[in-house]
């Protein structure tokens, strides 16, 4: 693309940013996080699953780069309200649709009756990021298993 024509896209660097949370982050939380639990009769499985496969065997490399949406929401929303509106946004998205999901586990009987299904959710995308600010900031992947099974005994209180 010349610069003319990536300019025509992107007035301004904030346009791009914005394009990124919209086009790109958005819709990795879907592919990432919300269509893989459709294959699981229990959520909670697929959750575990995906924090081992998106976490837990990640390059360690690419974890000291930390999570592009918590970058973000630490770098940018409390400077730019137009990065904050979306990526509170994208933080609702994921929210919400994990909720579904765990939702979906308490009617089938894989959470207690009297689980607060939106504040699991609030608690498993704040693990998600927690995790990958961790490993960041520790510099040690060893560190998730720790994490991961503090994780799994949560979930067994729920169940």
């Amino acid at each position: 693309m010349t610069k003319g024509a990536f300019y025509h896209h992107f007035p301004t660097k904030l346009d791009l940013g914005y394009a990124l949370v919209d086009d790109v982050i958005k819709p990795m939380i879907i592919d990432r996080w919300i269509r893989p639990l459709d294959n699981y009769e229990n959520p909670l499985e697929g959750i575990l699953k995906q924090m081992k496969i998106l976490i837990g065997k990640a390059d360690p490399a690419h974890l000291k780069l930390g999570c592009p949406l918590n970058n973000l929401v630490q770098e940018m929303a409390p400077v730019d309200e137009g990065f904050k509106v979306r990526l509170q946004a994208a933080l609702t998205l994921w929210i919400d649709e994990m909720e579904t999901h765990l939702k979906r586990a308490k009617k089938a009987g894989y959470l207690k009756s009297d689980v607060n299904t939106r504040h699991v959710a609030h608690f498993v995308v704040m693990t998600h990021e927690g995790f990958y600010g961790m490993l960041k900031g520790l510099d040690d992947s060893k560190a998730f298993e720790a994490m991961f099974d503090s994780l799994k005994r949560y979930f067994e209180t729920l169940t």
